[in-house]
């Protein structure tokens, strides 16, 4: 018996040592408010380093395809002029319809004037931001809670491809919250924007299109830029300064997700919530300085809240990464998400 156990041991630690999974998968940087994976480079607070939101780097090593996981930036960052004016355009800041810079602007609750904390945890693979937007015209002086979850190991990483998901929780505290009316007695606002680079000159080039689920159990397709409609943004509800309704049908809130697709390389970003509150769905794509090549997909989920609403809202959304192999033509029309999204 223990010439046999001297025998498999070896092969039995090996299978321990690849399934038992290690948070060195996974490292954040509090001094640089940056996190690395193995798939992922995530860097905070470059533009505007008292801004502890402003997520400035997004690299994710399937894009391209070659070159490890330090690829190139996903997103961008506008704040020209700065520093109200700028409104600060970043991935994950927040604003009520219509945008800050139009006559008539929407609050801006995560964005241009947000400072507070970053930090990391608790626990393991986390990171937690605590700020609040002040001192600017558009800001709404509401406290946001922001935690980032990371995962490296199954079940969250699939066996073929280099998808990842990211798990996102964002919650704000009101004390009155009525921005502007989107509606009948309803209140709205994006609580959280991601933003891939799109070109509006060429948006196939990008991640310029949108890819979402119809009430007809169809999969809709949307192509963002200057030659589309949604120039303001555009949703099925009444919001200030969208253009209704959506052009490729109602978006179905049951399935609650969307996708910024890049047509040419099948690769691209999932947006899914867990959450509960009414919500639907914005298409949307800002113009940096200049327009292109800077320009970023902005479609998000818009919540509805009741007018004058006080209290706090909680939204969960995971940020899914996929490719042509995990997630296939005939799955997406099918509206089946990738393996654990």
């Amino acid at each position: 018996m223990t010439r046999m156990l001297r025998s498999i041991l070896p092969g039995v630690l090996a299978a321990l040592a690849v399934a038992v999974p290690s948070s060195a998968d996974v490292v954040v940087d509090a001094a640089n408010r940056d996190v690395t994976t193995e798939n992922f480079f995530l860097d905070w607070s470059n533009t505007v380093p008292t801004n502890p939101e402003e997520l400035g780097v997004v690299r994710w090593s399937a894009v391209p395809h070659v070159g490890g996981p330090i690829s190139q930036n996903l997103t961008a960052t506008s704040d020209f002029p700065a520093p109200c004016d700028g409104l600060l355009e970043h991935f994950g800041n927040s604003w009520a319809p219509p945008d800050p810079g139009v006559v008539g602007g929407g609050t801006i609750l995560v964005g241009e004037g947000s400072t507070g904390t970053w930090s990391a945890g608790p626990g393991p693979k986390k990171v937690t931001i605590q700020s609040t937007a002040t001192g600017c015209p558009h800001s709404a002086g509401v406290p946001v809670v922001t935690t980032y979850q990371f995962w490296e190991n199954a079940p969250f990483k699939a066996t073929a491809g280099p998808w990842q998901r990211i798990k996102v929780t964002r919650t704000f505290t009101f004390t009155d919250f009525n921005p502007n009316v989107c509606g009948t007695g309803i209140s709205c606002f994006r609580a959280y924007i991601p933003r891939l680079l799109m070109d509006p000159f060429a948006p196939q080039t990008g991640f310029g299109e949108v890819l979402y689920p119809t009430t007809g159990h169809t999969l809709a397709s949307a192509t963002l830029g200057f030659f589309h409609p949604c120039l303001t943004g555009c949703s099925d509800t009444h919001a200030p300064g969208a253009t209704t309704p959506l052009p490729g049908g109602s978006w179905d809130a049951t399935q609650g997700w969307f996708a910024m697709n890049n047509p040419t390389t099948g690769d691209g970003l999932i947006v899914k919530r867990v959450s509960s509150t009414p919500a639907d769905l914005w298409l949307d794509w800002d113009c940096a300085p200049g327009c292109s090549p800077d320009s970023t997909n902005s479609s998000s989920i818009l919540l509805l809240l009741p007018a004058h609403f006080t209290g706090t809202v909680t939204e969960e959304e995971h940020l899914c990464f996929y490719d042509a192999i995990t997630w296939p033509a005939e799955r997406r029309a099918a509206l089946t998400l990738p393996q654990g999204c």
